[in-house]
């Protein structure tokens, strides 16, 4: 099996095992079963699965003071992790001594581990220059792409990505969401409204409804058929995708792949 067929697939999960103390002193032993990271699909997989399960099912049901609640937690975090993703997650606890961890080290020990992951450092700084260059594909609804942009942005404010640069306030994000609409689109905004709003839910269904006016006059259908012929792509004077078949250079022979002397 491919790992984009292992991708489509329900995600495994793993039974992690630890003793909670309960009354007069005594443990018994609870469990959770968490999807586990193997690093076999990226930083994103953790983020989305195997971290907030973590967070959920198991961190928030530690006792914050006791005296093992920070060593607990590495090791518990450790053991949501198979493979490849165990081997980093020891190789980034390397960094820091068993006598200096807190609380505090062991969320930049995560940053630490989904750089790893993802082989870049400051994660957060390159996920800020998607969403400001992120480009809606023409098949994608335009709910779809603002759900992408708020979906990394719920990643760089979890905390577990190390951010350098500034983020866009509301106002730019708005203006991010606008700029990658169709010009067509974007025309029709402007006439009816003096700037750009910041609610981007009403820039949503603003945009959704430009959409849906294309699909039902024929519209969208002329552009698909036209993006999907392939050939060269650029820009028609509605901000579609614009598609030109390729011609053969008029250095080769009609019929032959021999370049002419």
């Amino acid at each position: 099996m491919t790992d984009y067929e292992s991708a489509l697939k329900q995600p495994e999960t793993v039974r992690v095992r630890w003793d909670k103390e309960v009354a007069d002193g005594k443990t018994r032993e609870v469990s959770a079963d968490v999807v586990p990271d193997k690093d076999s699909f990226g930083a994103e997989f953790a983020l989305i699965y195997t971290i907030p399960e973590f967070e959920s099912k198991i961190r928030l049901r530690l006792d914050k003071a006791a005296k093992d609640y920070v060593p607990k937690i590495h090791d518990l975090f450790g053991r949501c992790l198979q493979g490849k993703a165990s081997t980093k997650w020891s190789k980034v606890l390397k960094r820091y001594p068993v006598v200096d961890r807190t609380e505090d080290t062991f969320k930049l020990a995560q940053q630490d581990y989904l750089e790893s992951v993802a082989k870049i450092k400051n994660l957060g700084d390159m996920v800020i220059r998607q969403l400001r260059d992120l480009h809606k594909p023409m098949f994608l609804p335009v709910e779809g792409y603002i759900d992408r942009q708020d979906e990394w942005q719920r990643h760089i404010d979890s905390g577990y990505l190390r951010v350098t640069l500034s983020q866009a306030i509301a106002q730019e994000r708005a203006e991010q969401v606008f700029v990658h609409q169709p010009k067509k689109h974007q025309a029709k905004y402007g006439a009816e409204h003096e700037d750009v709003e910041v609610d981007i839910e009403a820039l949503k269904t603003y945009f959704k409804g430009c959409h849906a006016k294309d699909v039902s006059d024929g519209t969208y259908e002329v552009k698909s058929i036209k993006h999907k012929c392939g050939g060269r792509r650029n820009k028609d004077e509605d901000g579609w995708t614009k598609v030109e078949s390729k011609k053969p250079s008029s250095t080769y022979r009609k019929g032959g792949g021999k370049r002419e002397p």
